[in-house]
């Protein structure tokens, strides 16, 4: 008779199953089969793998020539496994080892050796705080269902030697953490009694640590220093003679993105993942400098590494649910304050073993150390998971620099954000997240600057298509930048980008949106403005548009003497037809109509009422027609 491997368990398991035997017939001899059914009790299901083993490995033999723990005669010595959640086959632990809360599965393996009709093998396992289970019992028949030498489980067989390997399975992902207790029995006395402790972390090893302050002249992302006592950066400027930032000062979630990268086993340090972000064509970084978490995870798809990410709004995830992702899928990135107020970020690998705090990776350092002692609570996270899926998520993003408020209704009219005005934050829009912390510089004495503490950055993951609407309201008077990014299922890319514009305290400003997941190639986000000045049917009335001002009628204040519109000029403009006129005064040159594109631009105010005038012909649609906007500005 051929070897067969048969395998027991009410639930999918580890490992491959060949040659199950079904038992057909009731069993002979002397003894009643055991009962079948297994006792699933949390935090994991009891699985039973039986396998024949080559007579000379007999569980008397073996039981004699053991190196590790001895038992008796008939049942061999037992070795503890895990199949960590990194993934590979498994791993060999001490009696009275450590296990990690990511692992997959722990097991007890032995061999068995029978002598009498009706031998039995009972085991079971006792968890941290009560409670346990009982795997299923293995029972010996020389004759079975027609066939001899015979163990049997429930109604599955294994037969044809009176020894057999035993694989006693606990799938241990993410439940109860402690000191685990397994008991095997034979003929109803313990022949063996082992612990391991599940450890609430991740395994020591699985990452690599780095400390930002290891690269202070090596420079993060294009940025400079506007003055070294204040900590603002900008783009440096052609030269080389500003004061470069380093990632020593402003690098901690470039570097906590390279120990996560790490862990799925991308080999690379902070510098080098700064050099491959600077080098992306659709931008490694936000406009004002931030790491784009879409350029981290194009470089782990270089290595063939397809990883999920998600950002959550502060408040939104509790110390449960972080546990959860940690332990379900690998580290996570936490949005922290720190003692001088200013953001930072760390990678979070687990908790204490009194599951009191957890334990993070901290780029401040290199080392590692436990939230809450160091940094109290968290803020929000940067969740990351692997998967297999073949597509990317399709993502509209959106950040901004101060002073604004950013408030996005997606295409079934559901909104993210906050609106100052009614002082309501909003997260309808499903797998959204805004964040309006501000971000810390660490300056060369090590000191924390809060450098932007209205800093804005608004997250859509599997983007609906259609139309969304951006508004941005004024918190102060002021000066503002927006970068919106489009990413398709295939990661390709599509920006919009603005500097610069002028807004006052309570002012809004709405931009129209038209994304698509299919395609998002073409480099310009299809973008207009919220406001299309009126008179025409609707197509027309798009060929030009503003998103300020956001009414044909805006009141200034008396004094005021200029007035800087933001218009768009739809893809259906016909340019060489384009007029514009202020207060009866031709004023084309101001403007620099081309279509698809849009511009700031400062026109000149008169005390009382002033109106601009502009047209243009265009064929949306393939309809030709004509938009005529009358903007009045009076300055009263």
């Amino acid at each position: 008779m051929g070897s067969r491997i048969t395998r027991f368990s009410p639930v999918v398991a580890v490992g491959l199953v060949a040659g199950l035997t079904t038992c057909r017939e009731q069993p002979s001899g002397p003894k009643l089969p055991p009962t079948s059914q297994a006792v699933a009790i949390m935090p994991g299901v009891p699985t039973v793998i039986l396998s024949h083993v080559e007579p000379a490995a007999s569980a008397a033999a073996a039981a004699r020539s053991a190196g590790g723990v001895t038992v008796q005669a008939a049942t061999g010595p037992v070795q503890f496994r895990r199949t960590p959640g990194e993934g590979g086959s498994w791993v060999d632990m001490a009696v009275g080892g450590t296990a990690y809360f990511r692992d997959v599965a722990w097991e007890a393996t032995y061999t068995i050796e029978a002598t009498d009709d009706g031998d039995y093998w009972d085991s079971n396992i006792s968890f941290p705080g009560g409670g346990g289970a009982q795997f299923p019992r293995i029972t010996y028949y020389k004759n079975y269902g027609g066939e001899t030498d015979c163990f049997v489980v429930g109604f599955q067989s294994l037969c044809g030697a009176t020894t057999a390997s035993v694989e006693d399975i606990l799938s241990i992902q993410c439940q109860a953490t402690g000191t685990y207790t397994y008991e095997l029995f034979q003929n109803g006395g313990r022949v063996f009694s082992g612990t391991f402790f599940l450890k609430p972390t991740l395994p020591p090893g699985t990452w690599t640590s780095y400390n930002q302050n290891a690269f202070p002249g090596d420079p993060y992302n294009t940025l400079c220093y506007i003055s070294d006592s204040s900590g603002d950066s900008h783009d440096c400027a052609p030269g080389g003679a500003e004061k470069k930032v380093s990632i020593a000062t402003k690098g901690c979630a470039l570097t906590a993105a390279a120990m996560v990268l790490s862990y799925f086993g991308i080999p690379i340090d902070p510098k080098a993942l700064n050099d491959y972000l600077v080098g992306l064509d659709d931008g490694g970084y936000t406009s004002d400098g931030y790491v784009n978490w879409q350029g981290v995870l194009a470089r782990a798809g270089q290595d063939n590494v397809r990883l999920g990410f998600e950002k959550t709004d502060p408040g939104t995830v509790s110390a449960a649910d972080l546990r959860n992702r940690i332990c379900r899928f690998g580290p996570q990135i936490v949005q922290v304050t720190n003692k001088k107020g200013g953001t930072h970020f760390v990678m979070v690998t687990g908790l204490n073993d009194a599951g009191t705090d957890f334990t993070i990776a901290d780029p401040a350092s290199g080392g590692n150390t436990s939230l809450r002692d160091t940094y109290g609570d968290f803020v929000s996270v940067r969740e990351f998971e692997p998967t297999s899926q073949p597509d990317w998520d399709a993502v509209l993003s959106a950040d901004a620099h101060s002073p604004v408020q950013l408030l996005l209704t997606d295409p079934l009219g559901r909104i993210t954000g906050y609106d100052p005005v009614r002082g309501q934050d909003y997260s309808e829009i499903p797998s959204s997240a805004y964040d309006s912390s501000g971000l810390e510089t660490l300056l060369d004495d090590g000191s924390g600057v809060q450098i932007d503490p209205l800093w804005k950055e608004l997250d859509v993951r599997q983007a609906v298509d259609g139309d969304y609407t951006l508004a941005v309201t004024g918190t102060a008077a002021g000066t503002y930048r927006l970068n919106v990014r489009g990413y398709d299922r295939l990661h390709r890319h599509s920006s919009f980008v603005v500097s610069d514009v002028p807004i006052g305290q309570g002012e809004v400003h709405q931009y129209g949106i038209h994304f698509n997941s299919a395609d998002m190639s073409a480099g310009t986000l299809p973008i207009s403005g919220g406001f299309a000045g009126g008179g025409q049917r609707s197509d027309v009335n798009a060929l030009l548009s503003y998103a300020r001002p956001g009414d044909s009628r805006t009141s200034l204040p008396l004094g005021t003497t200029t007035y800087s519109l933001m218009i768009f000029y739809d893809v259906a403009i016909d340019a060489a037809t384009f007029q514009a006129e202020l207060n009866g005064v031709p004023v084309e040159s101001l403007f620099h109509p081309v279509p698809g594109t849009n511009e700031v631009v400062t026109i000149a105010l008169e005390p009382g009422r002033n109106v601009l005038k502009l047209l243009v012909t265009g064929s949306p649609g393939g309809r030709s027609g004509t938009d005529r906007d009358h903007l009045v500005f009076l300055v009263e």
